[in-house]
């Protein structure tokens, strides 16, 4: 019975993210953001959430919060991304991101102390994301 219903969820929030993700394409971000929120919400009620998936959902709720002109939920969609990750990445890719996405809203904003903060954590990902790779060759 548990798994039917973790598998219950993980298809409903798959579907909800490609629901989400049709719906932003044809400009109906909000409508899109709720979906993508749903699809976070389902997936970290599970026994083995996927923190990828949910992290992904927040960081798409950030995207659109933020092209839509909604910069503190933008920010609080990235700073959701962040305490969401994946335990199982190894890059600081999606740390990066959301970071410098956390960093423009703020910069829109007029909190250009904020903004200075976290484009330097952003920058530190970064740096850190071409040191590894550089290792590997």
């Amino acid at each position: 019975m548990l798994i039917a219903c973790a598998s219950t969820k993980i298809n409903r929030a798959r579907q909800l993210s490609i629901d989400a993700e049709e719906l932003a394409a044809v400009g109906r971000m909000e409508e899109a953001i709720d979906l993508y929120l749903q699809a976070a919400n389902d997936r970290k009620q599970i026994d083995a959430p996927d923190y990828g998936f949910v992290e992904s959902m927040y960081g798409q709720a950030g995207i659109l919060s933020f092209q839509l002109g909604n910069y503190q939920n933008a920010i609080h969609y990235f700073q959701e991304g962040l305490e969401n990750k994946s335990i199982y990445r190894e890059n600081g890719d999606s740390e990066s991101s959301f970071y410098n996405g956390i960093a423009l809203s703020y910069e829109k904003l007029g909190s250009n102390r904020k903004a200075i903060e976290y484009f330097r954590l952003s920058n530190q990902y970064e740096t850190s994301l071409a040191e590894r790779s550089h290792r590997r060759f």
